[in-house]
């Protein structure tokens, strides 16, 4: 379930898009399901007697390039999971003259200046069944922030309250 909750200071309002904690169980499943496929890859390759009977008369790869070919498998699954999951702010904080990204894993903090602050962008990030969206912030120099995924309504209140920051103090 998404939150949005929008905390506000004198000097400091802070918009938590959605709690990180709901991704992990999700991430490690596909971290896991990337390794089993790795090491099934890893174990066919360097044992034919596991393969079907007629892929058994292949021979047998060396340890090195079976453990290869299985992570050449189990890589992009684990880079699909991190992307999806981890590698979008899940938070921001709207500071005075600073907009705070903040990412989960690895835990860090992004600070984008209001006046390297040059377009705010709406996109859709879901899959063919899931319809999410996604806010991109665009800095000065081309680099691009993007959201956890959201709903419409999500992305919209975001991106409004982004766009009433960047429009109310001095560029």
């Amino acid at each position: 379930m998404r939150r949005y909750v929008l905390v506000a200071t004198a000097s400091l309002q802070l918009l938590q898009l959605d709690d990180p904690a709901n991704h992990a169980p999700v991430f490690w499943l596909m971290t896991i399901v990337g390794l089993a496929i790795g090491g099934i890859v890893t174990a066919l390759l360097r044992f034919p007697h596991l393969r079907r009977p007629h892929f058994q008369s292949g021979q047998a790869w060396s340890w090195p390039m079976a453990v290869l070919g299985g992570l050449a498998l189990a890589t992009p699954i684990g880079g699909c999971a991190y992307a999806r999951h981890w590698a979008r702010f899940f938070a921001l904080e709207l500071r005075p003259d600073v907009l705070v990204l903040h990412y989960h894993s690895p835990k860090r903090e992004c600070e984008l200046r209001r006046a390297d602050l040059r377009e705010i962008v709406t996109q859709l990030t879901g899959d063919k069944g899931r319809r999410a969206w996604a806010t991109v912030l665009v800095g000065a120099d081309g680099s691009r922030f993007a959201s956890t995924p959201l709903t419409a309504t999500g992305v919209d209140t975001l991106a409004r309250t982004v766009r009433a920051w960047r429009d109310q103090g001095p560029r």
